[in-house]
């Protein structure tokens, strides 16, 4: 039995060492910029690098602190980059009041630099790390920090999130050694809500954000993957006007009536924005 017993560890062992990537294979996003600077320097501009940063990168971005709080007290900004941003304490815990406990806005919005609140008042640890990390576990707190749920190995979507580990890459730079998942699937690990079904989940009647798969997957674009339309290194809405490159027919009726001389864009009225 105790021999069985060993040998069962054994294998199991074997198998999670096979199945893991070792913290060793990855090697950070700042190696690619050596070959891929291109890439590195779009990605940089996206929201993807951006999604968590600490404190002491945060700061430089010069962004309003919620109520009563000094960059003394913040451990993490959430965004920060291109819409909005979000605090997070010493102990790990998006922040939700003001300092003192009141009740207090606590969302920076960048785009017209108005406040709004986002959980207000409640105990809010951080989970957003299978979606917003680099090579997440769900298992410990990252900086041993209470509130952060989960660990990893870069904050924000780096490169090795969607590529795979790149030690191996960089050893022998060939396209055997590195992931390249053109997919819809690949991006819908987490641009959807409920699944990769058809029909996006709706509260109230109203779509929320995050259901870009489920809404390609229900319309008439639904066999063609996100990079159809997007370049994946960069921010989505730069590819927002391109509907012409293939309904050229259609774009060139289009900047003849009413609606064209206006000025109004497709994605005005077929990918209008979701509230949150």
């Amino acid at each position: 039995m105790i021999k069985q017993a060993i040998l069962t560890s054994m294998c199991a062992g074997v198998v999670l060492a096979f199945s893991l990537p070792a913290a060793a294979d990855y090697v950070g996003s700042d190696k690619c910029f050596e070959c891929h600077a291109d890439q590195f320097n779009d990605w940089q501009s996206s929201g993807h690098p951006w999604k968590l940063r600490k404190m002491e990168k945060a700061r430089y971005a010069k962004l309003p602190l919620p109520q009563g709080y000094s960059w003394e007290d913040i451990s993490y900004v959430i965004g920060g980059a291109n819409k909005k941003a979000r605090y997070i304490d010493k102990n790990g815990y998006i922040i939700t009041t003001a300092k003192d406990g009141s009740e207090a806005k606590n969302q920076y919005n960048i785009e017209d630099g108005s406040w709004s609140f986002y959980h207000k008042g409640e105990k809010k640890p951080y989970k957003c790390g299978p979606c917003h990390m680099t090579a997440y576990s769900p298992e410990g707190n990252q900086d041993g920090l209470e509130g952060m749920i989960g660990t990893w190995k870069e904050d924000g979507i780096g490169c090795e999130e969607c590529h795979g580990p790149g030690a191996a890459h960089v050893k022998n730079p060939t396209k055997e050694t590195i992931k390249i998942d053109r997919s819809a699937e690949s991006c819908g690990k987490c641009h959807q809500r409920g699944g990769m079904g058809p029909e996006p989940p709706a509260k109230g009647g109203f779509i929320q954000h995050h259901e870009q798969i489920n809404e390609l997957k229900g319309g008439v674009h639904k066999d063609l993957s996100c990079i159809e339309c997007h370049n994946p290194h960069q921010r989505a809405i730069l590819a927002k006007d391109n509907c012409a490159e293939c309904h050229s027919e259609v774009a060139d009726s289009y900047a003849k009536n009413i609606h064209g001389l206006q000025g109004t864009t497709c994605k005005e009225c077929h990918m209008p924005k979701a509230s949150k």
